[in-house]
């Protein structure tokens, strides 16, 4: 079940920003075009967006959502978006954020303990162009490493390091990685930006709850343990998606989404 608040932005291309904005308001979502520094989060804002490559490229940025009413919400303007013929290439994104205006650093600790653990298996479940660092918007959280278990200690023990938000912070200094903390100080929300640019409703939705129950395990300080050498994207996609089954973050039906998504994908040998 979907309890917590989240927004999520859309980035696609091929219909105007004021033709957007016109039919969510025919469909009974308010919305507006907006500058890119636009903040207001009461209604759907449709903003210019200079880094996506195709003719009228635009995002669509939701205003705060909450539960499962908010996962319909999504799922109408999805459908507002495929009927107006919008389109997505390499060069867009779908991001999600996160509610995580009460949490301290052990709770962020836990959370990129555990993105940094389960990246290689979030990156089966999107195309090439979004693995690793094959994107310059959504870059691996292994910097220019190779994500081997040593590495991953590493990581771990830096994590342990840092005292304060602002100190992890510090470590990720850009927003433009998979996870991003910057959005934490304006907004009070973590951001994962690594899926493929989409306006699939069940893609959406199912991103959605995937990454709110990463959320949920690190609200709760669920246990981190360390990966071996032997944890391929495989390993590290079925222990995430058993994890979040077994502890009724996820259902078992997003669980197969994903296992098909990733063989789909060839992201899994």
């Amino acid at each position: 079940m979907m309890t917590g608040k989240f927004g999520v932005e859309l980035e696609c291309f091929n219909v105007r920003q004021d033709v957007v904005a016109k039919a969510l308001n025919d469909n009974g979502i308010p919305a507006k075009v907006a500058s890119y520094g636009g903040s207001d989060y009461s209604v759907f804002q449709v903003k210019a967006d200079g880094s996506i490559q195709g003719q009228n490229g635009f995002e669509v940025v939701s205003p705060i959502l909450e539960g499962e009413e908010g996962i319909m919400i999504m799922r109408k303007v999805c459908k507002i978006l495929a009927d107006l013929n919008a389109q997505v290439n390499k060069s867009t994104g779908f991001h999600i954020h996160h509610n995580v205006r009460t949490w301290g650093i052990a709770e962020f600790r836990n959370l990129y303990k555990r993105f940094v653990k389960f990246e290689t298996g979030l990156d089966a479940v999107q195309p090439a162009s979004r693995r690793g660092s094959a994107n310059k918007y959504c870059g691996s959280m292994y910097g220019a490493f190779t994500p081997t278990a040593e590495v991953q200690s590493t990581i771990f023990q830096k994590l342990d390091t840092c005292r304060t938000v602002r100190q992890l912070s510090e470590m990720y200094r850009t927003r433009y990685l998979k996870l991003n903390l910057q959005s934490f100080f304006r907004m009070g929300s973590v951001e994962f930006r690594n899926h493929s640019g989409t306006f699939d409703a069940d893609k959406v939705e199912n991103y959605i709850r995937l990454t709110f129950g990463m959320v949920q395990d690190a609200q709760d300080h669920v246990a981190v343990q360390k990966f071996t050498a032997d944890f391929t994207a495989q390993v590290a996609l079925d222990t995430l998606l058993q994890g979040l089954v077994r502890r009724n973050r996820i259902t078992k039906e997003v669980a197969k989404y994903y296992k098909d998504r990733a063989v789909a994908l060839k992201g899994v040998a």
